[in-house]
C-alpha cells in the first residue's frame, strides 16, 4: 500500500459496513460484557448538554445508551457509512431530536460552535488524519464544551502496550471466530486501527495542539479502552 494511500481506509468502512450484524454482540464480547458501562462512563459527563453530536456514530450506541442514561435533547449522528446511519435509524426511531449526516470527522459540515458538546464512541481510532478530526471537533463544540472519547488506545508503559496489543491482534480474532461467524475474519482489521493510534503521551499533544484541554480516565491499564474527555479553550 503506498504512503498516503486511503485504500486502507475504505477497506476499513467496508469491514465496519459488514460487522453491523454482529456489531453490538462483539462489542459486548470484546470488553468483556463492559461494552456499555464503558461507554456510559464518558456519556455521563456529555448529558445535559444540547444539540449534542455524535462523531463516527455507527449504528448509535452512544446515543442509545446516552437516552438510556435520561438524555432527551437533539443529537446529531454522523458516519460516513451511509449503512451504519440506516442502522442508527432503524434502531433509534425517526424523529424531531435525532439527525443524521453522512460525513466525515475531518471535514465536519456544521458551522464553529454549532455543538454543546459532542462524543464518540470506538470511532476516533477509524479517521483517516487524527490531527485534523480533533482540530474540526474543536472548531464544532461551543468554547468550554466537552468532547468525550471512548476508544481503543495505546498505552506508553512498554508491557501494558505489549498486552494490548496481543489482545487486540490475537485474542479478539479468536473471540469473533466462536460469536461472529463467517465475519470473524473482519475483526483482524481492528489490530492495523490500534497500531496506528499514536501512545497516550502524544495524543494529548495532538489534542492540546487541536486547542483541546484533556483529562483522561484510563480503564484496562490504558490499552483496551480509554474515556479521554477534552474541552475547548478557543471559540
Amino acid at each position: 500500500m503506498k504512503k498516503g494511500s486511503r485504500d486502507w481506509w475504505f477497506e476499513l468502512l467496508r469491514t465496519l459496513e459488514d460487522i453491523i450484524p454482529s456489531y453490538d454482540r462483539m462489542n459486548k464480547v470484546m470488553s468483556l460484557g463492559l461494552d456499555l458501562r464503558i461507554r456510559a462512563h464518558g456519556v455521563r459527563r456529555v448529558l445535559g448538554h444540547t444539540p449534542l453530536l455524535d462523531v463516527g456514530s455507527g449504528p448509535g450506541t452512544m446515543v442509545h445508551v446516552a437516552r438510556l442514561m435520561g438524555y432527551g435533547g437533539e443529537a446529531v449522528l454522523l458516519d460516513p457509512s451511509e449503512a451504519m446511519l440506516r442502522a442508527a435509524l432503524k434502531g433509534l426511531g425517526r424523529g424531531p431530536e435525532i439527525h443524521a449526516v453522512q460525513g466525515v470527522a475531518e471535514h465536519l459540515p456544521f458551522r464553529d460552535s454549532a455543538f454543546k458538546a459532542a462524543m464518540s464512541g470506538f470511532a476516533i481510532r477509524d479517521v483517516y488524519d487524527l490531527p485534523r478530526a480533533l482540530r474540526e471537533i474543536g472548531r464544532v463544540i461551543a468554547r468550554g464544551a466537552p468532547f468525550v472519547m471512548v476508544d481503543i488506545t495505546k498505552p506508553d508503559n512498554p508491557l501494558a502496550r505489549l498486552a494490548a496489543a496481543f489482545y487486540w491482534r490475537v485474542v479478539v480474532p479468536l473471540m469473533a471466530l466462536v460469536f461472529a461467524g463467517r465475519r470473524w475474519r473482519n475483526y483482524l482489521d481492528i489490530f492495523p486501527t490500534y497500531v496506528r493510534m499514536p501512545r497516550l503521551s502524544a495524543f494529548h499533544e495532538l489534542a492540546a495542539r487541536a486547542g483541546l484541554l484533556l483529562e483522561d480516565a484510563r480503564l484496562f491499564l490504558g490499552g483496551a479502552s480509554s474515556v479521554l474527555v477534552y474541552r475547548s479553550i478557543h471559540g
